[in-house]
């Protein structure tokens, strides 16, 4: 039952005061003996509130022993009652104590509390005006400060493009006039003209004057064409665009067909500076490996048609086996053999005195020349020309020829000419003697020689090179 109290006790319940007793005795007054007062006078106390009189309660119809016992317990209970009236005043006294002895400061504390959160809102207020001042004074400045200065920057960057389209367009200005200078020297005062076509070509190709404007006028069209393709913006300059179509277009055709020209000119003349000038021309146009390609194709179509001309009659004078046909073998090859072998010779030492990289000159200090060229990149023209060609002009030559003389003399009606070994030996030396100059080769001897002889040895059905 002691212990029922103290749980009562300890969790939480009200508990009122002990009674005060009015007696002298130092000791409460003795409990009922009947259990069923014993338990009101608990529960009216606020003590024993789970206790039933069935445990209080204890055997009614035992004998003296059991009475005896019974007096016993009671007693028991109300000692156990009495400490425990005594426990609650002593802590009753311990409360009170304690809550006088720090009421002072638990009012203190509140006190600090009430001042340190008036504190607290004091400086919420303090940084909230704090932001708000940056905001207004330093924040938006400096936002404002940095966007006029992106504005700023895009403002200089447009004007630095400004200022390199104006460098720029003065460059093709410059150009421009140096080209109008070359085209007057070649084509006359109106810069090429239906008027001047007549004067111009009565002027001689081979003129050293010719020939430095055809390729300074060459030169200064391959820098516009670099400086439009450097600075695409410039063909939407207005004064730029307008003279595009005539200086990418007519320009270009104009120098174009002269160069042709002067290439025609230098073959037949046998000219090799007017011919270095006029690839040179070609090389700063952009068409130089369609040039070379153009021109040994044609040179090999040129060996093909005459060589069928002459044994098949073309030349005049009869069929196949006709009287005329050694005079026109000999024709063919001392003269118009000679001819295109030695200006296939002449193109070829032309190419490979030629460097890569010498058709970019200075151009007046606008264009700047090319790195020399490494070991593993083409050195001369002619090496560019064999990755063209796929063998040199001059292999291509007399492969066409041998080719071209073995099928036509291989024929019947060319067996059946009386020409003689003699008089195509006679021919052959005589071809060698005419190209020898430009060729280098001996009229005796060497492989192209045995390779010409051989390629005619079916007119007389014979090896004629033995």
């Amino acid at each position: 039952m002691a212990s029922t109290s103290t749980a009562a006790a300890a969790s939480g319940a009200v508990i009122p005061s002990p009674p005060r007793f009015t007696s002298s005795s130092s000791l409460p007054p003795r409990p009922p003996s009947d259990p069923s007062s014993l338990l009101a006078s608990l529960k009216s106390l606020g003590l024993a509130t789970e206790i039933s009189v069935s445990d209080l309660a204890l055997t009614s119809t035992s004998d003296a022993a059991t009475s005896s016992a019974s007096s016993s317990s009671s007693s028991s209970l109300s000692i156990l009652l009495s400490r425990l009236s005594l426990l609650l005043t002593d802590l009753s006294r311990l409360i009170q104590q304690q809550t006088s002895t720090h009421s002072s400061l638990l009012l203190a504390q509140a006190s600090r509390v009430e001042e340190l959160q008036r504190s607290l809102r004091d400086a919420r207020r303090g940084v909230n005006e704090v932001e708000s001042g940056y905001e207004a004074r330093c924040r938006q400045p400096v936002v404002g400060a940095a966007k006029k200065l992106r504005r700023d920057r895009r403002r200089l960057e447009r004007l630095n493009e400004v200022i390199e389209l104006g460098r720029e367009a003065g460059k093709f200005v410059g150009e421009g006039r140096r080209l109008e200078a070359c085209l007057r020297t070649l084509f006359g005062e109106d810069e090429g003209g239906q008027d001047n076509v007549a004067t111009a070509s009565s002027k001689s190709l081979s003129h050293p004057t010719q020939q430095e404007a055809l390729g300074r006028a060459s030169l200064h069209l391959s820098n516009i064409s670099t400086l439009l393709t450097a600075s695409p913006h410039l063909k939407r300059v207005n004064f730029i665009h307008s003279y595009l179509p005539s200086i990418l277009n007519t320009t270009r055709s104009q120098l174009q067909d002269r160069m042709e020209s002067s290439v025609v000119t230098a073959l037949r003349d046998l000219d090799g500076r007017l011919l270095a000038s006029s690839l040179l021309a070609a090389d700063r146009l952009g068409v130089r490996k369609e040039l070379i390609g153009d021109l040994m194709g044609d040179l090999c179509d040129v060996v093909r048609k005459r060589v069928g001309a002459v044994f098949d009659g073309a030349g005049g004078g009869g069929g196949g086996g006709a009287p005329g046909l050694p005079g026109r073998l000999e024709h063919l090859l001392t003269v118009e053999m000679a001819a295109v072998c030695s200006k296939i010779y002449l193109l070829q030492r032309v190419l490979g005195l030629m460097r890569v990289g010498e058709s970019e000159g200075d151009g007046d200090g606008q264009v700047a020349k090319e790195p020399a060229a490494t070991p593993a990149q083409p050195r001369t023209l002619l090496d560019e020309s064999l990755l063209l060609l796929g063998d040199a002009p001059t292999l291509l030559f007399w492969r066409t020829l041998a080719s071209s003389l073995a099928s036509h003399t291989g024929r019947g009606t060319a067996r059946s000419t009386p020409a003689s070994i003699r008089e195509i030996r006679g021919f052959v030396d005589t071809f060698f003697e005419r190209t020898s100059v430009w060729t280098g080769l001996q009229e005796t001897g060497g492989p192209e020689r045995t390779l010409l002889l051989r390629s005619l040895g079916g007119l007389v059905g014979e090896d004629v090179g033995r």
